[in-house]
């Protein structure tokens, strides 16, 4: 069983993208990782082996496309733009 799949009903929640569309979802509890450049998006996605749902902005989920398709992959969501 994944960590995912193992956390007792409390499931992690994380954003990653510019900070400034991000910042604001730390407030209702979520996981917010800054992710400027497509390098440091593809530093977060691998340290997010723990959310259930990652909430990507538009250019993020562009630069981890492939990524988010894998298997095992936790669910993604995009911001409108």
């Amino acid at each position: 069983m994944s960590p995912r799949q193992d956390r007792g009903g409390d499931a992690v929640v994380a954003v990653v993208g510019d900070p400034d569309h991000v910042a604001g979802f730390g407030l209702a509890g979520a996981q917010v990782v800054s992710a400027r450049t497509e390098s440091e998006a593809l530093r977060a996605w691998t340290g997010l082996a723990d959310a259930a749902l990652v909430i990507l902005t538009p250019a993020t989920a562009s630069w981890l496309s492939g990524q988010r398709r894998e298997p095992g992959a936790p669910i993604t969501v995009v911001l409108p733009e």
